[in-house]
């Protein structure tokens, strides 16, 4: 196979749901849905966990959390286990990052040539306070920024244009070099923050939705229930796997960890 040059664009909290390719009525992403019309949609895909850290590092390397230890928001991937930006590397190919990783730190073996304006956990150490449960946590500054909601432009929505911005830069940069019979195939990796915490965007784009055109408000009741059906039925089909027992109300279930 020839190698080719491969663009990896990651966003953060967007829900593939919502998006015009994904058939989704009201969301309008022209951008995305014209990238998707052009490639490969993968629907069936799925994190290898909820949590955001342990996510990056289960993307990273390919692997489950539990075969590498990525636990919690506080245990960044680090490039302690390989992943495919080392062997890109290793493979002499050039390949770089712009924008969030949100791993360990800049100085890890993470694989990548040169990372611009990466952004990774503060202070490689991450959200210590989120193991915590007794007591629970205050929401102090900056977490207090997931109560943040409404028309504004954030320090991630800045730093998102700054991103894009590069990145552009960058590919426009790399198009002018394929006149060069000699070059060598490339990688980027783009991390955007967006539509992560806080839910600020840009008036014009919140424009896009008028209160009119959005459906009826759920009760948080309806919402909560749906939540927990789902979860009820998910369990059941992976307690006939033998993964899962789930007690007969539905709303508690004990790990049977076999072999992991």
């Amino acid at each position: 196979m020839t190698p080719k040059d491969l663009l990896l664009i990651m966003t953060d909290g967007h829900d593939p749901r919502y998006m015009g390719a994904s058939g989704h009525p009201l969301v309008r992403t022209p951008a995305i849905d014209r990238l998707a019309a052009r490639g490969v949609r993968f629907p069936n895909a799925y994190t290898p966990c909820p949590i955001c850290v342990p996510a990056r590092a289960g993307f990273a390397t390919g692997r489950p959390i539990h075969e590498t230890g990525y636990w919690d928001n506080a245990n960044a991937y680090d490039g302690r286990v390989s992943g495919w930006a080392q062997q890109v590397s290793a493979a002499g190919r050039r390949i770089e990052s712009i924008g969030k990783l949100h791993y360990r730190r800049r100085e890890d073996p993470i694989g990548f040539d040169v990372q611009h304006e990466p952004m990774h956990i503060p202070d490689g150490v991450g959200m210590v306070w989120g193991a915590i449960r007794d007591p629970f946590p205050t929401l102090d500054p900056p977490f207090r920024v997931i109560q943040k909601i409404g028309p504004g432009v954030s320090n991630y929505n800045l730093y998102d244009r700054r991103i894009a911005n590069q990145a552009c830069e960058w590919l426009q940069a790399r198009a002018s070099e394929t006149s060069n019979a000699d070059a060598e195939p490339w990688m980027l990796n783009v991390g955007f923050v967006a539509p992560h915490f806080p839910l600020v965007v840009p008036l014009e784009y919140l424009d896009l939705y008028p209160l009119a055109d959005m459906p009826a408000f759920k009760s948080i009741w309806i919402l909560i229930r749906a939540t927990i059906l789902g979860w009820r039925r998910r369990m059941r089909r992976l307690a006939r796997t033998s993964f899962l027992k789930v007690t007969r109300s539905g709303c508690a279930a004990s790990l049977l960890i076999l072999g992991w």
